[in-house]
């Protein structure tokens, strides 16, 4: 019983990654095989997806090593598949409940910001030059991401209650806070995230870039909401960049590497190990060792990402106009 339950969790690792979400994408046909109908379409492994696993875990006896060849072969197109409705598909898989339905996601505990930002975070500066941003204007966009991710508006163009933001990233709703969200705004429109924006009484209306929202389609990164609250930029970031790596469980980088990455202005070694460690002690879910001039992190399981839907709400919110 406890080795089905541990192929079940890893059949739904698997499913939501982006690898599998992809090779779905590839492999969907036009029409169902067998009754020609033409919308409701899903990717069936010829194979069943459990018994891959199944046999996989028999050869390796470890299942980080079965993750990785699964995924391998779907990277590879090495799975053979066939298009089938979703009631043709039911009716081989009778009983199997949905890996993931939609409506039951928390799709608001998420945010969606590209994978890839050419941005130079400031760190205990009070004024930005042009190009630069600082905890707001980072929270900001993880924000906008929130928003989209909820529906707020319509296409490019959000609108949001600015008290209501500041409870978000649990933050006083101050005059303070107003005008810091206002400098924010600006340094995302200098930045050429934004293109305008404007602020009526309590409500916000964002324009984002046409260039920001094709990349942040095209190659979205999905960071819980929790991520995003902090009174620290070093935090903010440090969550950013161990992220991308927490689904390894562990992760070694060297300390003028990782400093390059959060773009710190003081490179003592004193001050990183110092700056490092403070920081992950916000970090529930990592922890960290130094090892000479390297630093070993060690991840929490933080629990299975939901591509494939927040993928499909994302674009969807995305191509919605208002």
């Amino acid at each position: 019983m406890k080795r089905y339950s541990q192929v079940r969790s890893l059949e739904h690792r698997i499913r939501a990654s982006l690898q599998y979400t992809r090779w779905a994408e590839r492999n969907r046909a036009t029409y169902c095989v067998r009754c020609s109908l033409d919308n409701g379409l899903e990717v069936h492994h010829v194979v069943e997806l459990y018994h891959v696993i199944l046999g996989l875990w028999k050869f390796y006896g470890e299942w980080e090593a079965v993750f990785q060849h699964t995924i391998a072969m779907h990277e590879d197109d090495r799975c053979e598949a066939i298009t089938l409705c979703d009631k043709c598909h039911g009716s081989l898989h009778p009983g199997r409940a949905v890996i993931v339905q939609e409506e039951d996601l928390h799709i608001d505990e998420w945010c969606a910001i590209p994978r890839k930002l050419d941005l130079r975070f400031v760190l205990g500066k009070k004024g930005l030059n042009r190009g630069e941003i600082g905890l707001l204007g980072f929270q900001t966009l993880l924000g906008l991401g929130w928003n989209i991710m909820n529906g707020t508006g319509g296409g490019r163009i959000i609108d949001f209650n600015w008290r209501h933001f500041a409870a978000l990233m649990d933050k006083t709703p101050s005059i303070s806070f107003s005008n810091g969200l206002d400098k924010a705004l600006v340094s995302l429109t200098e930045a050429k995230i934004v293109d305008d924006w404007a602020k009526e009484k309590n409500i916000v209306e964002v324009h984002l870039s046409k260039e920001y929202a094709e990349n942040l389609k095209a190659n979205p990164w999905f960071v819980p909401i929790t991520d995003a609250k902090t009174s620290r930029m070093t935090v903010l970031v440090l969550r950013w960049i161990l992220g991308f790596q927490s689904s390894r469980g562990k992760f070694v980088i060297g300390r003028e590497k990782l400093v390059g990455h959060m773009q710190l202005a003081t490179r003592t070694p004193t001050f990183v190990s110092r700056c490092i460690k403070e920081a992950v002690a916000e970090i529930p879910w990592a922890s960290v060792k130094e090892d000479g001039d390297k630093f070993r992190f060690e991840f929490k399981k933080r629990g299975m990402t939901p591509i494939h839907s927040l993928r499909s709400r994302l674009s969807r919110n995305l191509s919605n106009q208002a």
